[in-house]
């Protein structure tokens, strides 16, 4: 079994319409983030797992939905 990894920020840093500013540095990040995820997608692995702080232990599938009330 092969492993592939991307580390990517969170957001807000991560989602222009949460921090719409364009400080260069943030739209080089994220163009970055993009590059690294597609790269990872490209390979069409069979499970992606996301990792991410919260406040309890969550299993989500790819129905699940979000928004982002919580960063304002």
């Amino acid at each position: 079994m092969t492993f592939s990894v991307a580390f990517v920020p969170h957001p807000p840093l991560l989602v222009p319409a949460v921090d719409a500013s364009q400080v260069v540095e943030l739209v080089e990040l994220r163009a970055a983030a993009r590059a690294s995820v597609k790269e990872l997608l490209a390979s069409d692995p069979d499970r992606v797992v996301v990792v991410g702080a919260t406040q309890a232990p969550t299993s989500l599938d790819e129905s699940a939905g979000a928004d982002f009330h919580g960063y304002g």
